[in-house]
């Protein structure tokens, strides 16, 4: 792991994110993942909600402030 951090969604809701870096067919890829896990207060069942973005370091490097950014916009 390379790094790790709360996010708060559109709803305020805090999540977390992290991030890692591994070798994909011997090339290095970036890896984003954010989590939310709610709880269903009205229905049977919890439920997580995922978004992930995954690159080759330049491209991730590029995109990764926008992508980090618009996890706040999550619903």
């Amino acid at each position: 792991m390379i790094a790790k951090g709360e996010v708060r969604n559109q709803a305020n809701e805090v999540g977390r994110w992290l991030e890692f870096s591994t070798n994909v067919r011997g090339k290095r890829v970036d890896y984003l993942i954010a989590l939310w896990c709610h709880r269903a207060w009205l229905r049977k069942g919890d439920w997580i909600q995922v978004v992930e973005f995954a690159a080759e370091p330049d491209v991730y490097a590029e995109r990764v402030a926008s992508v980090r950014a618009a996890l706040t916009t999550v619903r």
